[in-house]
């Protein structure tokens, strides 16, 4: 199932689709996750699903806030030419960050299920 005007999938684990690369990129994403990633509380016994969490409200909460006002204005420019509210791009950018903190980590973004209390495995 695709979410957000299609910028990523819900399907677990969340992964961007094609558009929600485009708008990663287009965001100058890439600058963002390498300068905020560290920013992020997470404390080092945390699992996938927590740190996707963490990763995706940090974004979606707090990263507008820190942005420089030339990331912002990137941001917001790509949410507009998109037609998207900027909480989209935001979410983007927090996949992102997830999967950036999964590499320095080691983790497989395909065990966020293992820990998720909400998930039902269908067999």
């Amino acid at each position: 199932m695709l979410l957000a005007g299609g910028a990523f999938e819900t399907s677990s684990p969340i992964r961007l689709t094609e558009y929600g690369r485009n708008l990663f990129d287009s965001s100058d994403g890439a600058k963002i996750v390498h300068a905020y990633k560290d920013k992020i509380d997470l404390e080092e016994n945390l699992n996938e699903y927590e740190i996707q969490e963490k990763s995706i409200h940090f974004a979606m909460s707090k990263l507008e806030a820190v942005l420089t006002p030339q990331e912002l204005d990137k941001v917001q420019k790509t949410a507009f030419d998109a037609g998207l509210p900027i909480q989209t791009v935001l979410h983007v950018i927090g996949i992102a960050l997830r999967d950036a903190i999964f590499a320095d980590r080691g983790l497989n973004a395909e065990k966020v299920d293992e820990h998720d209390p909400n998930f039902e495995r269908l067999e």
